[in-house]
């Protein structure tokens, strides 16, 4: 009975989600026509020798960005185009750096640095607010447990 009654109440958010869907795509679908008849009205209004100076200029800005960035692309000393974003770094997470060559580790500090990672995330277990410090830790490193426990899993780490 139980099974059944999950079943219903999938199919019924399924349902609600799929009007959403729908009423949103229609909504869509009728701005963009909306905008295309203004477009097409003001393109109209346009004699033949505006419209291809207004298709040369937009070519001409889209074809400088293409060639712009396929020839920043092959580049190696180029700095990058367009900038990202640049995202604000939580407090209590260390930026960690990439290791240089002078940074390799032999197996026994590899294994060290391993056991005192452990000691660290579970002295951090120990309070309600490290455990809150671990969480936006591991939220922000996703994967880096999974790595953690591969790398105890080749060398036999305990």
């Amino acid at each position: 009975m139980k099974k059944q009654q999950l079943w219903s109440w999938r199919s019924q958010r399924d349902a609600i989600k799929d009007r959403a869907t729908k009423t949103i795509s229609v909504k869509v679908l009728r701005l963009q026509r909306k905008w295309a008849d203004w477009m097409n009205v003001k393109c109209n209004a346009l004699s033949a020798g505006q419209r291809k100076i207004y298709f040369l200029l937009f070519f001409a800005v889209m074809g400088s960005f293409s060639a712009l960035s396929l020839i920043s692309a092959f580049r190696e000393d180029s700095r990058q185009v367009v900038k990202s974003a640049v995202l604000e770094r939580r407090s209590g997470i260390p930026k960690l750096q990439s290791p240089s060559k002078d940074d390799e580790l032999s197996d026994a500090q590899l294994g060290l640095k391993i056991k005192e990672f452990d000691r660290y995330l579970d002295s951090l277990g120990q309070s309600a607010s490290g455990r809150e410090q671990t969480k936006k830790f591991l939220d922000s490193h996703p994967g880096l447990m999974d790595s953690v426990r591969r790398i105890k899993e080749m060398y036999k780490i305990k």
